[in-house]
């Protein structure tokens, strides 16, 4: 968990099928991914709970997918959930490795065949981790319970972090001697949002001068490892002082002594994140048996402190609309009322609804001058959701079709002019980092035409939130950066669309008007019309006819008409 404070889930509240909702995801899970960079892991139409007691008393958690938007098949999935085990020491008996602590059930069809599961994978705890014992000692190091790892060198309750930066942090021990943090100690920092971090294998670590006067900080080794094995190396692992052959090089901290610790050679996610907390873990490595290998009575706490958040990297956000040929853009023209665009977006952050202000986070989504963002009416139908049969899909599944689900006056779509925002529920409505959403929107077109190498004909995109950080404390972030929709060369997707200007005054003379007996086989066609724009060197026009009449093969010929057609000056 990354909130303390969060709530617990009372073991008899439910949620049943028919209830759920992204708001619930939001509760349940604080990250999901997919190492399918393209659709990401599907945005779930929604969660559901329940809980069982008797003999087999367990808990259930399910996620409920959009048609054609589920899981792929040879795809590694990862979930974070937000929630923690309570008392398993009392209540488990055995070896605590060999324990199954939970089970993950692919389903079919929840409306045809709702108890038929595909798949069945048994989750278990790691047996290279710190494992809890059975037989506490009163000498194991512990933090101090309110400012026991403190992030410092943010502003105003914010540090944001940024390519090159280090990581700041003071550490304090237990309020006894006893408890004290030591040489032989081993600190885990565990980088939030676990499945964006990547750091590298080794990273540097060192007191920071005057932290603490006379402090006794000779060697601080600095590794990183990963929580899943073979995947991101997402913990900080710091060994205080150094064993030679008894440990040693690294003063107590206890009480009021504190040690400020600066970590560098880091690297930073290219994904963002909103203003969160990180947590840390200090275990004995093996103090009184003078080894390095051990990882003996945890103690794991949030970081108090500063608040740390990161804008997304360059080209992290993905934003693109789908062309004619994909299914969008079905009336083209300027003036026209009522078009049906589609954008594509993959969020470079997680957007996590945790108040109820209704004013914490939101996305939004800014067309060119001149369109008009519109509220469709509302219907027993997501009116903002994709239909399933657009061209720009094939015959692809999943579809990465995910819908943020639209409800109330305080949570959904909300239109202003040239912008449509989304609002997730509050609280604990959530559209999660990396998921790939596609978006109905309705507009009227702008009254000018609008060609697609115009510098206004921009689309952006922008997400803003407040995270942890209350409307008291620091400002909301991200409402100061834009991304521009991109997309490389496409059949179905683009940065933009074009709005066609309308062709006035045109028609068309034949050259041969004798309507009596053999018609001329080949003639001569004028053709008149008047344009809106100016079309550049290179630009075409093209003619289309009804059925049956043959412009020549291999081609038609195309030439001014007769000097006399055009007037001069003078």
């Amino acid at each position: 968990r990354t909130d303390l404070d969060a709530p617990e889930i009372p073991y008899d509240e439910a949620v049943d099928f028919t209830e759920a909702s992204q708001q619930a995801c939001g509760k349940l899970f604080l990250e999901l991914w997919s190492e399918d960079m393209e659709r990401g892991f599907p945005l779930p139409r929604g969660c559901y709970y329940r809980s069982f007691t008797g003999t087999d008393p367990r808990r259930e958690i399910e996620l409920v997918f959009e048609p054609k938007s589920g899981l792929r098949k040879n795809t590694l999935y990862q979930m974070v959930f937000n929630g923690y085990m309570k008392d398993v020491l009392d209540r488990l008996t055995g070896d605590l490795l060999r324990t199954e602590f939970m089970q993950v059930i692919p389903m079919d069809d929840m409306s045809l065949r709702p108890y038929e599961a595909i798949e069945r994978g048994v989750v278990r705890l790691h047996p290279d981790g710190p494992i809890p014992k059975l037989d506490a000692v009163d000498a194991q190091p512990e933090f101090n319970k309110q400012t026991g790892f403190k992030l410092v060198g943010g502003y105003n309750n914010l540090l944001e972090l940024k390519s090159g930066d280090q990581l700041g942090f003071e550490l304090m021990g237990g309020e006894d001697r006893a408890n004290r943090i030591r040489s032989g100690c081993r600190i885990r920092i565990f980088l939030w949002p676990f499945t964006q971090w990547q750091t590298t294998s080794s990273c540097i670590a060192g007191c920071v001068v005057g932290g603490e006067a006379s402090f006794l900080c000779d060697f601080i080794k600095c590794d990183a490892e990963a929580i899943v094995p073979g995947m991101n190396l997402n913990v900080i692992k710091l060994t205080l002082g150094a064993l030679r052959p008894f440990w040693e090089g690294f003063g107590d901290v206890y009480n009021w002594r504190k040690a400020r610790i600066r970590v560098g050679a880091i690297t930073m996610p290219p994904g963002g994140f909103f203003a969160q907390r990180l947590a840390a873990q200090v275990t004995d490595a093996g103090i009184l048996s003078n080894t390095d290998f051990n990882d003996l009575y945890p103690d794991y706490v949030h970081s108090v402190g500063d608040l740390i958040w990161k804008a997304p990297s360059e080209g992290q956000t993905v934003a693109k609309v789908i062309s004619v040929a994909g299914g969008g853009n079905t009336k083209p023209f300027r003036e026209d009322v009522n078009n049906i665009l589609y954008a594509r977006l993959t969020l470079s952050s997680t957007l996590l609804a945790r108040d109820d202000t209704f004013q914490d986070v939101h996305f939004r989504i800014t067309l060119p001058p001149g369109y008009t963002c519109k509220q469709p009416v509302p219907g027993e139908v997501n009116a903002w959701e994709a239909p399933t049969t657009l061209p720009a899909f094939g015959t692809t599944v999943p579809q990465g079709r995910g819908t943020p689900d639209d409800g109330t006056i305080n949570h959904g779509w909300s239109t202003s002019g040239n912008t449509c925002t989304f609002t997730p529920a509050h609280p604990y409505g959530v559209v999660y980092q990396g998921s790939s959403l596609i978006v109905r929107i309705q507009v009227d077109n702008p009254r000018t035409a609008l060609q697609q190498s115009d510098e206004t004909n921009r689309w952006t995109f922008r997400m803003a939130g407040r995270g942890l950080c209350g409307e008291s404390l620091c400002v909301k972030q991200g409402e100061d950066r834009e991304y521009n929709f991109l997309s490389s060369p496409d059949p179905f997707y683009q940065s933009n669309n074009v709005v066609m200007g309308r062709i006035v005054r045109a028609s068309i003379q034949p050259t041969v008007f004798d309507l009596r007996g053999v018609r001329d086989p080949s003639q001569d066609l004028h053709i008149f019309f008047q344009t809106e724009q100016e079309v550049a060197g290179g630009g075409e026009i093209r003619l289309k006819s009804p059925y049956g009449f043959n412009f020549g093969v291999p081609e038609c010929t195309a030439a001014d008409l007769a000097e006399t057609y055009y007037a001069t000056d003078g």
